[in-house]
């Protein structure tokens, strides 16, 4: 069985933090989406970068990604950041929370990374162990052979 403590030790995730809070990620909708990630990652995102209104599609993450310039010395502050926020989506949409797409992330956890300073005091590993066991449970109650769209039951 997975622990807290597992998290911890192997993806290096808070545990016992503050919880995370996706205050109203349910009531966003998709132009509010759009204006919140140019906001705070510079990207432009026009909507056939989304698959309904809350679930960006990975390749265009990806395709954004590779078009930016790499992190210099002379990179400034807020250009760090913004590419911090997008690694951070891929990789918590991609890996952590991803779903059986496999090609879609949900952004319910982009609301999180608004403050990244913030973001080392929160229980992102509780978050994400709880994550887990749901998809557990949800896969255990259905016909299913995959978990969170990597781990195969067969």
């Amino acid at each position: 069985m997975i622990t807290l403590q597992d998290i911890e030790l192997m993806f290096r995730m808070v545990v016992d933090g503050d919880p995370l809070i996706q205050a109203d990620a349910r009531n966003i909708h998709l132009v509010r989406w759009q204006q919140l990630i140019r906001k705070l990652t510079g990207w432009a995102l026009v909507e056939n970068c989304f698959d309904g209104v809350s679930r960006l599609k990975v390749n265009k993450l990806v395709e954004y990604m590779n078009s930016l310039d790499a992190i210099t010395d002379q990179t400034i502050e807020i250009d760090v950041q913004k590419k911090v926020r997008l690694y951070l989506l891929w990789l918590c949409g991609g890996m952590i929370f991803s779903d059986k797409s496999g090609d879609l992330l949900n952004l319910d956890y982009f609301l999180d990374m608004r403050d990244l300073n913030a973001m080392g005091t929160q229980a992102w590993g509780a978050a994400a162990l709880s994550y887990l066991y749901t998809s557990l449970c949800r896969t255990s109650m259905r016909k299913a052979s995959d978990v969170c769209g990597f781990v195969s039951l067969l």
